[in-house]
This record gives structure tokens, sequence and C-alpha cells, in this order.
């Protein structure tokens, strides 16, 4: 934490009611179940990018993008910049 601390000049806020912690967990245990199977990164940057990927694509599955005109690539690509 003190690494991410130097590199972003942010506080990492640690949550005390459960509650909040199981909803984060549980917007993130997809994420967590398609990384199983990964074996690691060796830097921040790819496993970064890994898991944005990720997290874009739920967010279009669970149709949380506001352009509904848009193709899924469309979506895809404007997420991602």
């Amino acid at each position: 934490m003190r690494t991410y601390h130097k590199r972003t000049w942010s506080r990492i806020k640690i949550r005390q009611c459960k509650y909040l912690n199981n909803r984060i967990e549980g917007n993130h245990r997809f994420a967590k179940w398609r990384m199983r199977n990964v074996p690691g990164f060796k830097n921040f940057e790819p496993a970064s990018r890994t898991l944005t990927g990720i997290e874009i694509v739920r967010m279009i599955k669970k149709e949380q993008v506001a352009s509904p005109m848009a193709t899924y690539f469309k979506m895809f690509c404007s997420l991602g910049v």
C-alpha cells in the first residue's frame, strides 16, 4: 500500500463496515474468477490493463454503458481509452 500511495499520491480507505466490503467484493467476484487461471504479472501496467478490460466487458454485459445506439466494439473502444 505504501508503494501505491507513493505512485498515486492518494490514500486508500479501509472500510470497517462489512456491508460495504461485501458489496465491493461481490462486484469484483467475476474479475477474480476470470483471473484465477492467470499465472501472474511481473509489472503493474499489464495487470492494470487486463483488469480494466475485464471490468469493461462486465460493464457492457450488465448494460451499464449509456449509449444504446453504439455497437459493442465501439463501446469497448470508448471505455478503454
